[in-house]
C-alpha cells in the first residue's frame, strides 16, 4: 500500500501519471470533501478511481457505495466503467450492489420503499415528462381552464403554450418546496391564478395514484424530514459521491447531505464555472458554500486541462477572471478562485488556436464561417467535419437559418441537432457532419473545432421562472442576487469554449456584447 496516499497499488501501478491532486482525491478515504473539477481535468476517471479504491481498501461494500450524476446516461456510463475497472485492478466481489444513479432515481427508491407512509397505493405510476403532459392535456379543462383569461395575458394564447409554460412553474414549485398557500395569497393576480392551477394539478396527480419526477424529490425530502427515516437510510450508506455537484438544487442538496448525517462521508465533485442549468432549478450556491457547512472539509481543485490547445485554455480562463463575480454588499462570491492550466508534459503546436470571425450581418456572419470550414477541410487541419461543432444559444430558426445557409452555399454537411436533443449518446462522431447544437447541449462533449456563434446576442434574463418564483422561496433556499443573470451567461459560454481541442472559433454580426471582450479582443480577425 501507499501508506502515505492510501491509494491501492494496482492503481498507482496502471496510472502512473497521475498528479499530486488527483492522487489526493483518489485516496480520500474519510470526512466531507470538496473537489473543484475544471474542464478537460479526467474528473470521470477519477471518481471511477476513487470509488475502486475505496473498495480495494476495504473502506465501503459495494452496497454501501452511493454515487450520484446528472443523467441516467452519465449514470449507465459509470456504471459500465466501474466495473470494467474494478476487474481490470484487482477487486474480485461483485460491484453491481453499488448504487450509480440520478438524484431522481434515488428518490424513487426511498419513494418506492415508503411508498404505504406516504399513502401511495401499491400500483402508482410515475409520470415522465411526456406522461406529464399527456395527463395535462386529458385534464386541462379541470386543470387551467377556470384561469384562461388571466394566463393569457402572459401570451400563452393556446392550449399548448398553457401546459408547457405551467409545467415549468409546476416543477419548479415542487422542487422548491414553494408553499401553495402563500402565492394564492400573492397580490400578482397570475401569480395566483398559477397557484390555483397548481393546487388542482397535484389534486389531478394524487387522484389518479400518479408521482411525477419533481414530486419524487419532495416527497423523499418530506420522508427525510423524520429523524428515523433519516438514520433508517442513512445508516445503509458508507459513501455519498455527488458528481456534476454545481447542477444540483436546493432540495436534492438537502437530501443528499440528510442522507450523509449517519456518517459524514459525502465528496462533491463538480465545476462552479459550469453551473449553467439554473433554469431547472440548479443552484450552484450549495458547492461554494460547502466548505463553511462542513469547517473540517478537504477542499481540492483539479484544475490541470488535458483537452485543449493552452492558447485556448489561457484564453477563457483570463475571461472568466475578468469578471466580477462578488455580490453588491461584497459578502459573498459566486466563483471559487482557480487558474486553469494546461498539460505541460505535452508539446503544442505554436498557432492562432483563438480567431474571431465577424459579418456584416447573421448570413454574412454564416457566409464567412461556411468558408472558413471548407478552408480548414481543404487545407487538411481537419480530415472529417465530424470533427467540429458549432455551438450557439439557441437553434430556433431565426438564431441557426444564416449559419445553416452559409453551410449550404459552402457544401459543407451540417446536422442540426435541438437543444433538447442528445448531441450524440453514444459519443463517437457522426461521420462526415458538422455538429450544430445549443451551448446546453454539448456540456460534457469535446471537438477538434468549436464555433461559439452570435457573440453580439443581448438576450434576456436566463431564468424567468425562477425569478417569478424567487419572492415564495422557503428562507434560506434563495439565490445570490445581484449579477445572477450575467454570471449565468458567462458560465454558459465558458461551457462553449472549452469543447474544443485544437481550435476555437467566436463569430459576430455585430460589434460583441461587452462582456466578451476580454476574449474578443486578443483573438486574431
Amino acid at each position: 500500500m501507499n501508506h502515505q496516499l492510501d491509494i491501492a497499488p494496482s492503481i498507482l501501478q496502471m496510472y502512473p501519471n497521475l498528479h499530486l491532486q488527483q492522487q489526493c482525491f483518489i485516496a480520500h478515504q474519510e470526512g466531507p470533501l470538496l473537489t473543484v473539477a475544471g474542464p478537460g481535468s479526467g474528473k470521470t476517471r477519477c471518481v471511477e478511481l476513487r470509488a475502486v479504491n475505496l473498495l480495494l481498501q476495504g473502506s465501503v461494500a459495494p452496497d454501501e457505495l452511493l454515487l450520484t450524476t446528472f443523467s441516467k446516461t452519465a449514470a449507465r456510463e459509470l456504471q459500465r466503467r466501474l466495473r470494467v475497472s474494478a476487474v481490470s485492478l484487482g477487486y474480485t466481489k461483485d460491484v453491481s450492489p453499488a448504487r450509480i444513479t440520478t438524484i431522481h432515481g434515488l428518490c424513487h427508491q426511498i419513494v418506492r420503499r415508503y411508498a404505504r407512509t406516504l399513502g401511495l397505493r401499491h400500483g402508482y405510476r410515475i409520470l415522465g415528462p411526456d406522461d406529464q403532459m399527456t395527463l395535462a392535456r386529458q385534464e386541462f379543462d379541470y386543470i387551467f381552464r377556470p384561469e384562461l383569461d388571466i394566463l393569457a395575458q402572459q401570451g400563452w394564447e393556446d392550449d399548448a403554450s398553457v401546459i408547457s409554460h405551467s409545467m415549468s412553474y409546476f416543477d419548479r414549485i415542487a422542487e422548491e418546496r414553494i408553499a401553495i398557500e402563500a402565492m394564492l395569497n400573492a397580490r400578482s393576480s397570475f401569480d395566483a391564478a398559477l397557484a390555483r392551477c397548481c393546487r388542482r394539478y397535484q389534486r389531478t396527480l394524487r387522484r389518479n395514484d400518479c408521482v411525477d419526477f419533481e414530486r419524487l424529490l419532495t416527497l423523499a425530502d418530506e420522508l427525510l424530514d423524520d429523524d428515523r427515516v433519516a438514520h433508517d437510510l442513512g445508516r445503509r450508506i458508507g459513501h455519498i459521491m455527488v458528481d456534476e455537484a454545481q447542477d444540483t438544487s436546493h432540495i436534492q442538496d438537502r437530501i443528499l447531505r440528510r442522507l450523509a448525517e449517519a456518517n459524514g462521508n459525502i465528496a462533491l465533485v463538480g465545476d462552479d464555472d459550469q453551473a449553467i442549468y439554473g433554469f431547472r432549478g440548479a443552484n450552484v450556491e450549495h458547492m461554494l458554500a460547502f466548505p463553511q457547512r462542513y469547517p473540517d472539509a478537504k477542499v481540492l481543485q483539479l484544475c490541470t486541462n488535458y483537452r485543449s490547445h493552452p492558447a485556448i485554455i489561457r484564453a477563457y480562463d483570463r475571461w472568466m477572471a475578468s469578471a466580477d463575480w462578488q455580490d453588491p454588499g461584497g459578502n459573498a462570491r459566486s466563483r471559487f478562485d482557480k487558474e486553469i492550466v494546461a498539460d505541460d508534459s505535452v508539446e503544442h503546436p505554436d498557432y492562432p488556436a483563438v480567431i474571431a470571425v465577424r459579418g456584416s450581418s447573421p448570413y454574412d456572419e454564416g457566409r464567412r464561417l461556411g468558408e472558413l470550414m471548407r478552408f480548414l477541410k481543404s487545407r487538411d487541419v481537419i480530415a472529417d467535419y465530424a470533427q467540429c461543432a458549432v455551438l450557439l444559444h439557441s437553434v430556433k430558426p431565426h438564431v441557426s437559418d444564416p449559419y445553416l445557409e452559409g453551410f449550404e452555399d459552402a457544401m459543407v454537411p451540417v446536422r442540426c441537432v435541438p437543444g433538447g436533443g442528445t448531441v450524440n449518446s453514444n459519443r463517437r462522431p457522426l461521420t462526415g457532419e458538422i455538429t450544430m447544437t445549443t451551448i446546453h447541449g454539448s456540456k460534457g462533449l469535446e471537438w477538434d473545432v468549436v464555433v461559439v456563434g452570435s457573440l453580439d446576442f443581448r438576450g434576456g434574463n436566463p431564468d424567468p421562472v425562477g425569478r417569478r418564483l424567487a419572492k415564495y422561496l422557503p428562507s434560506g433556499n434563495s439565490k445570490l442576487p445581484a449579477a445572477h443573470a450575467e454570471h449565468t451567461r458567462m458560465r454558459q459560454h465558458y461551457v462553449g469554449f472549452s469543447r474544443p481541442r485544437r481550435l476555437l472559433i467566436l463569430t459576430a454580426s455585430e460589434q460583441p456584447h461587452p462582456r466578451f471582450d476580454a476574449i474578443w479582443r486578443r483573438a486574431p480577425r
